[in-house]
């Protein structure tokens, strides 16, 4: 937990001494880094309350194709650390106002486990100040299992969802469904501070014909998750 408390105060105090790197007619190169109070993804709210670190590489070309690879490190709630390795190619273009974005991600968990997804995002101005955001992902492993192999889970993913922009903060409503495991509801609110996004979020969880009493215990709840994060 001290290490996470340091990474936070390095990102606030940290001087704007590195920038995205502009390449040009190649595009730019930006990196994201980050801590939050406990580990939110997808609608995967993991490891009990213990805190989690990232880093973000990002490369986006002018013509919309873009690359990103992202390396997490979290604590479990046995004490020890674990590290997560996604990489996403993929490709973004704005028409007129919807935003589409398609892509691949590919996940590797501690050198052991490996799962990928087809990304498709949309999200469109409702109002100069709402957004609406529907986004699908499609299972390509089939990876996902309980501990004892006897039980998989997730499968195909929808969130949907909508921001608006309320002058002082930016807050979010969202639900995220898995296929036969669970459905998430997200609110939060987002502030730049000092250069730095700061994200409150709270997560409720419920999981759907799910026979994992460990897993019911860890999840099948509410989750208040604190995330700041600084772009390079």
């Amino acid at each position: 937990m001290k290490k996470i408390l340091l990474l936070i105060l390095l990102l606030f105090f940290a001087e704007n001494k590195v920038y995205s790197a502009d390449l040009g007619n190649l595009g730019t190169i930006n990196a994201t880094v980050g801590a939050a109070s406990q580990k939110y993804s997808r609608g995967f709210v993991s490891n009990r309350n213990q805190p989690t670190s990232f880093l973000y590489l990002d490369y986006v070309s002018p013509a919309g194709f873009y690359i990103n690879s992202a390396l997490t490190y979290d604590k479990s709630d046995s004490g020890s650390y674990s590290n997560e390795w996604c990489n996403t190619p993929g490709y973004k273009n704005r028409i007129d106002k919807i935003t589409i974005n398609l892509s691949y991600q590919l996940c590797e968990y501690q050198t052991v486990t490996q799962y990928g997804y087809y990304q498709i995002k949309l999200s469109g101005e409702a109002t100069k100040l709402t957004n609406i955001f529907f986004n699908y992902y499609i299972d390509d492993t089939g990876s996902s299992y309980n501990s004892t192999r006897t039980q998989s889970y997730a499968g195909n993913g929808k969130e949907f969802g909508l921001t608006h922009n309320l002058g002082i903060t930016t807050a979010t409503l969202r639900s995220f469904i898995w296929d036969n495991y669970s459905t998430t509801y997200s609110l939060g609110a987002s502030k730049l501070i000092y250069d730095v996004n700061v994200d409150l979020f709270y997560h409720q969880t419920k999981l759907e014909d799910w026979n994992s009493a460990a897993s019911k215990s860890a999840s099948d709840r509410g989750h208040l998750i604190l995330t700041v994060k600084k772009i390079f």
